[in-house]
């Protein structure tokens, strides 16, 4: 270094500041699972690990800096915890009383791997009141000795993620959740479910439904039970329910949520009308809906769909639609409704299409390409129209597309069409429509020219995602 100093004579407190620097974060929360490899968590490569073995100094330094042991990612599989339990003993005692971030993951639910989950869970809980984030993925009906109720509680928990085999006795499921005993930071649930949830929302736990922002349940028994949950969290911003199909009595006013701006449904095909007539969100601006149930029955709430868009006053952003059973004339109003008009990426991915007749057609197409594209005195330009009377008139439908995903059986057009939509927006130079970034699409092998032109724009510098239907 400069004027003869190394990175020896630092001062400890800019030392344990670069040293921070360097531990491994990963940039989004869907590379948590690579951050737990056992490379990552123990190796002498990675900080915190790497600056113990540099130099009597650093050592001293990086134990002596509880910021950089606050993190820990526990694997059990084969009956073997990774890192062991001693080592997560250990680097936990060394992170002060710093609130913690800690994860455990175990792989099945063979008795071995109960035996040293319950293990961890024991240190874990010892360090209980400094929970800050908590990722816990248990399997089996011993996975934990934990007896977390009583007194204990999570003065600065923020985070709690918690997923659960169906084998997870009671007793213990509710142990786990006795950390909500006093929680007054809580602001993000995910959750396999909540014990004994009965239909009415009423639990065996106190949850602090009311200062949720973040909110994710992969067991729901009613549509009924959802709203009410609704209704009891007003604070949402962003929320994900799988909901099963058990009959239970709807509420008479709808739940208003001011901030939800992410949605995202899993329901089966005769809830679906309900849900969304019973709810009102004003800023939801990202929206998925997964559809569930017998194929003779499939049928899309296009009726409530559009009353609810209407209702809610929204400006959705980015719909993802799964399975919806959809016919042609529905997905064709959807993408003429005002309230998607502001779209900038929409995704259809229908899996069950080949029961049913595929509604992505040469119609709906050519509603999507921009109007200059389309002969004007062709069948399908001559039917183009707002089905909406009361909006204005747009120069294009969706202007904002930058993202078009579809996937799955829902698509049949003539070759070439899906090429020529695209075309009209990838080498649009309009200012009032956007570019598109990405067409991601399952293309019948029949359809070379829509392929070879596809390649075309891919060479451009368009990202396309390409398939075989079949």
């Amino acid at each position: 270094m400069a004027n003869g100093l190394s990175l020896a004579d630092l001062p400890a407190e800019i030392l344990q500041e670069v040293f921070f620097w360097c531990l491994p974060t990963p940039s989004n929360a869907n590379q948590h699972a690579v951050f737990m490899r056992r490379e990552i968590l123990t190796s002498p490569r990675h900080a915190p690990l790497l600056l113990c073995h540099v130099c009597r100094h650093w050592r001293d330094v990086a134990l002596s800096s509880p910021n950089l042991w606050t993190t820990l990612s526990v694997i059990v599989r084969l009956g073997v915890a990774v890192p062991a339990p001693d080592l997560v003993s250990l680097w936990l005692s060394r992170s002060g009383a710093l609130p913690l971030e800690i994860s455990l993951h175990q792989q099945n639910e063979s008795s071995v791997n109960c035996v040293a989950a319950g293990r961890v869970l024991d240190i874990f809980e010892e360090h209980i009141s400094r929970w800050g984030k908590v990722r816990l993925e248990l399997y089996g009906p011993r996975s934990t000795r934990l007896g977390i109720g009583g007194e204990k509680v999570g003065p600065l928990l923020k985070e709690f993620r918690l997923h659960i085999s169906d084998d997870f006795s009671w007793q213990a499921e509710e142990d786990l959740f006795g950390v909500f005993n006093h929680a007054p930071q809580l602001q993000s649930l995910h959750v396999s479910r909540i014990p004994r949830l009965d239909l009415s929302a009423h639990s065996s736990i106190q949850v602090p439904w009311g200062q949720l922002a973040h909110l994710s349940l992969d067991y729901v028994p009613a549509i009924g039970t959802a709203l009410r949950i609704l209704d009891m969290t007003p604070n949402l911003e962003s929320c994900s329910m799988k909901i099963d199909t058990t009959r239970g009595s709807l509420m008479y006013n709808p739940p208003q949520l001011p901030k939800l701006h992410t949605l995202s449904i899993n329901l089966g095909f005769e809830s679906l009308a309900g849900f969304l007539d019973h709810l009102i969100v004003p800023k939801l601006a990202h929206l998925a809906v997964s559809v569930r149930g017998t194929l003779e029955q499939y049928r899309w709430a296009h009726e409530q769909f559009d009353a609810f868009l209407t209702r809610s006053g929204c400006r959705i952003r980015r719909l993802e639609i799964h399975d919806t059973g959809m016919t042609s004339s529905e997905f064709a109003s959807c993408i003429q409704h005002p309230g998607l008009q502001a779209l900038t990426e929409l995704v259809v991915d229908d899996t069950k299409g080949w029961t049913l007749n595929p509604f992505v057609t040469e119609a709906a197409l050519d509603l999507l390409t921009v109007p200059s594209f389309n002969l004007p005195n062709s069948s399908c330009a001559r039917d183009r129209k707002i089905l909406h009377s009361d909006s204005p008139r747009i120069a294009c439908l969706l202007p904002s597309l930058k993202r078009l995903t579809i996937r799955g059986n829902c698509f049949l057009s003539p070759d070439g069409t899906i090429a020529k939509m695209v075309e009209s927006r990838w080498r649009n130079h309009s200012k009032e429509i956007v570019r598109l970034e990405l067409m991601d699409v399952e293309l019948p092998t029949n359809h070379m020219e829509d392929l070879r032109r596809l390649k075309e724009f891919q060479g451009e510098g368009l990202e396309v995602v390409f398939s075989q239907q079949y």
